[in-house]
């Protein structure tokens, strides 16, 4: 190609040199940076002095897809043009998480937005990220004795054990403890499981006070 070309009133053009620019396609050659008249090899020559002509260039359109990362999405793709904003993004969902925005990777990564501007010149992979929900988990006693701690935060898919009058959660052990007279009797709900929302134990106990 050629940065310059000498050219006769009254002739055309002809040959015009070509050129590349990553992320886009050439449109051709115009006579002002933006908007102008188009000039090729067939456009006769018809000037008073010198000028230039200017490289005008479409941006090349790429597929998104995005990968929910353990949730789900809709819709699963898109199309955006290079040197533009990505514009409006879906949401993604998934039970028992925030959905905390998409980047460049799977962990990690840049976060990518509405206004983010496509420099990627190529189709691409937008990954969801996650943040867990966080549950309060109470703890209640009835008539005849106490539960220590009485509250407990746990998150999404954590295992709790239920053994005798103790429940585990985590780190944290809950004891339900009977008060003179009475003894523990069991808890309700009474089945160990794993955690998916706030939820409250209760610990029952029977007997009488002396």
């Amino acid at each position: 190609s050629f940065a310059s070309t000498t050219v006769i009133n009254g002739m055309y053009y002809n040959e015009l040199p070509t050129t590349s620019r990553t992320g886009y396609t050439f449109a051709g050659w115009y006579t002002t940076n933006t908007g102008g008249t188009l000039v090729t090899e067939d456009t006769e020559v018809a000037l008073t002095t010198d000028i230039t002509l200017y490289a005008h260039w479409t941006g090349n359109q790429y597929t998104i897809t995005f990968d929910a990362n353990g949730g789900t999405v809709d819709p699963a793709s898109k199309t955006v043009t290079y040197g533009s904003p990505y514009g409006a993004l879906p949401n993604a969902t998934r039970t028992g998480y925030n959905f905390g925005g998409w980047f460049t990777e799977s962990a990690g990564g840049s976060v990518v937005t509405a206004d983010t501007i496509v420099s990627d010149a190529s189709n691409a992979t937008l990954y969801a990220h996650w943040t867990v929900e966080t549950y309060l988990i109470s703890f209640t006693a009835g008539t005849g004795g106490s539960v220590l701690p009485e509250t407990v935060e746990a998150e999404y898919g954590d295992s709790y054990t239920i053994s005798s009058n103790t429940i585990t959660i985590g780190s944290t052990t809950v004891t339900a403890t009977a008060d003179s007279g009475f003894t523990f009797d069991s808890w309700s709900p009474a089945t160990s499981g794993t955690v998916s929302g706030q939820m409250t134990f209760t610990a029952n106990f029977i007997g009488a006070p002396y």
